[in-house]
């Protein structure tokens, strides 16, 4: 869930179905593991400033989101603690296109670190919160290995020192717990401009990176050109699939998304399609009438960006890329309020239609738990087979 944005080389085929299965048994798997494993738990939220670690990637000063929020579970009676769930937004875009490794960028580092003060065992869940002009583009030295690790570590020990500050009467096992989920209709896809004008505005992006980068300007600012460049590029391409008729065939897809929404011990966390800027994400907070973390990018990515009025009419790499115009984002962020300040109704929960997938999918993890439970059985027989004597041969016959 870090939406990583580099990893080598991208150009490759789609997954293939052999992986996506196994991507699932996997998942299928841990979830058994988690069931088979529970004990009885306290949590509370924790919130803190991370001001200084990231911000908004075009203009330093432009708007941000600082808020770095986390739910800490640990163990009841030990204190132990065994997982987080934290929402930051900010694009892991220390290490850059130029390397040729995947890689999870600092959220890796972050984990790691958190680990380090807290115990090996600790399971840390990072979500992306609104990160479409969120990175740490103004705030770091270099895009190497070790500086993901300093801006990682940076945002880890932030996480750490504000939970162990959390007291034990905040920590409760006795915690509400409600799922809700909605739809939003999203208006067509933004009016693209004509290929003359598209080829016009590539060469003067060209033109605006070659003045920069003679002048020696600043990196960070030599960056944001050529990513108006890449942008640039993203609309010439969906021109050509405009031309071919393929954004209309896929545009029914994408009509309807799901928003959902989690309410736990009072805070909520509200999942929204798309890659959110943060100024949509500070405006779900304020309207929403219980504390709230907002994650993008879950049921969908919408072809990324979803941009504000602003940056739609300056130009940005952001905005180029998008498919939908602004007004996409009035809907999602409409809908996740509603969605978030609408009462949780128990029997609107159990007869949701989604209610059916779900009993399929407990059946699923069920059926991973008993075989994985019997592959363990099968193993531990074939051992006890080999630790007999005559190579394993049963005395039996």
């Amino acid at each position: 869930m870090t939406h990583l944005a580099w990893s080598g080389d991208n150009n490759v085929a789609p997954p293939s179905p052999e992986y996506l299965g196994f991507v699932k048994r996997k998942a299928m798997n841990v979830t058994a593991k988690a069931c088979a494993s529970t004990c009885t738990a306290e949590l509370a939220w924790m919130s803190a400033d991370a001001t200084g670690i990231g911000g908004n990637r075009n203009s330093k000063d432009g708007p941000t989101d600082p808020e770095v929020g986390a739910l800490c579970i640990r163990e009841q009676g030990t204190g132990q603690m065994f997982a987080m769930v934290m929402v930051y937004g900010m694009h892991p875009t220390v290490l850059l296109e130029d390397s040729k490794l995947v890689s999870a960028d600092f959220p890796h580092y972050t984990r790691l670190h958190l680990r380090e003060c807290f115990g090996d065992s600790l399971a840390v869940l990072y979500c992306q919160g609104p990160c479409a002009d969120q990175g740490p583009r103004h705030f770091v030295k270099e895009h190497t290995f070790e500086e993901a690790e300093r801006f990682g570590r940076q945002l880890g020990e932030l996480v750490a020192e504000r939970a162990r500050l959390i007291p034990d009467e905040a920590f409760a096992m006795d915690c509400e717990l409600s799922a809700r989920h909605g739809l939003a209709e999203l208006p067509n896809a933004r009016e693209l401009p004509s290929l003359w004008d598209a080829k016009v505005f590539l060469g003067e992006c060209r033109a605006r990176y070659e003045e920069l980068s003679s002048a020696g300007a600043d990196p960070a600012i030599l960056r944001v050109a050529q990513r108006a460049i890449v942008g640039a590029e993203g609309t010439m391409a969906l021109l050509r699939l405009e031309g071919k008729g393929e954004i209309a065939a896929a545009l029914p897809l994408y009509k309807t998304v799901e928003i959902q929404a989690l309410e736990i011990a009072g805070t909520c966390i509200v999942g929204v399609p798309g890659e959110l800027f943060a100024e949509h994400g500070l405006q779900i907070k304020e309207r929403a009438e219980r504390k709230t973390f907002v994650v993008n990018l879950v049921n969908g990515e919408l072809q990324g960006y979803i941009p504000t009025a602003e940056v739609a009419t300056t130009g940005k790499y952001e905005a180029l890329n998008a498919l939908f115009p602004p007004e996409a984002a009035t809907k999602l962020i409409d809908g996740a309020v509603d969605l978030l300040n609408r009462k949780a109704d128990p029997d609107t929960l159990r007869q949701s239609a989604l209610r059916p997938n779900l009993r399929k999918l407990e059946g699923e993890v069920e059926q991973q738990r008993l075989e994985s439970e019997a592959e363990r059985l099968r193993r531990q027989a074939l051992a006890k087979e080999e630790d007999r004597p005559n190579g394993g041969v049963s005395w039996l016959g």
